[in-house]
């Protein structure tokens, strides 16, 4: 269960990083689409002002509308964008037609700068925009879907390792204290035995070694119960401690 949650962990930390990864990604990309909009306007105002810096700021502009344009059709690693879900890629062909359509009005014109190939330039500026506009609004939706969507994962791996935590402790940590507390109640058995069981023929020992040290008997008798009562006191003295100390041990009730 330890690595399950180990593993799960892990995987909670890489999905988080692909996700913020995706959504940066994703953020560069609506911002690219956005700015063709403002390119695409700033295109058209340089060509209604028609000096000689509007006009080379057209073409700079121009340049790069088509710069980006290529890299949100089929990604681009030097400006961090993936290639577009199949869905997208096959919305963004609408684009891409309206965007060729403005380009070729907007060569047109170039070439020949009417007024009739100006309103068609407009025109197909606007359709491009409009376009434009709403693919954006639809890739932002299915960014707040994705986003629901990975939020709803979390939460899910969030309650799975919860679940995994109680089982952990309905079946390895209570089974383990329970055994704990048996081990408890036979160390508590154990004491009392000692106490009283064991105890208790040193003190009947004892009192007979007095009753006999109370008789007439030679020294050497006499050393030898003297003798056999000393260590006797010892022995109950060392059981007394033992008791002591292990009475004082920390248990689980």
């Amino acid at each position: 269960m330890f690595c399950t949650i180990v593993g799960l962990t892990v995987l909670s930390q890489i999905m988080i990083h692909n996700a913020i990864d995706n959504l940066e990604a994703d953020g560069r990309l609506i911002n690219l689409a956005g700015r063709q909009r403002m390119l695409s306007q700033a295109i058209m105002k340089n060509s209604l002002l028609a000096s000689t810096n509007s006009l080379a700021q057209r073409d700079e502009q121009r340049q790069e509308l088509t710069k980006v344009h290529r890299a949100l059709k089929s990604g681009s690693d030097t400006l961090g964008l993936n290639k577009l879900p199949l869905d997208f890629s096959e919305d963004y062909l609408k684009v891409d037609q309206k965007f060729q359509l403005f380009m070729n009005a907007l060569t047109q014109y170039e070439a020949a700068p009417t007024s009739e190939n100006l309103d068609q330039t407009a025109e197909q500026q606007l359709d491009f925009l409009r376009q434009m506009n709403d693919f954006v609004f639809a890739y932002e939706d299915y960014n707040r879907e994705k986003l629901m969507e990975f939020k709803k994962l979390e939460l899910f791996l969030a309650i799975f390792a919860m679940l995994i935590l109680f089982a952990e402790l309905f079946f390895i940590f209570i089974p383990a204290i329970n055994t704990l507390q048996k081990q408890n109640k036979k160390l508590e058995l154990a004491l009392f035995n000692q106490s009283h069981n064991i105890r208790h023929p040193i003190t009947n020992i004892q009192l007979s070694l007095n009753l006999l040290r109370a008789k007439s008997m030679t020294a050497e008798d006499q050393e030898l119960i003297d003798q056999a009562l000393a260590e006797s006191k010892v022995l109950d003295q060392q059981i007394r401690e033992n008791n002591e100390h292990l009475s004082k041990a920390p248990t689980l009730r």
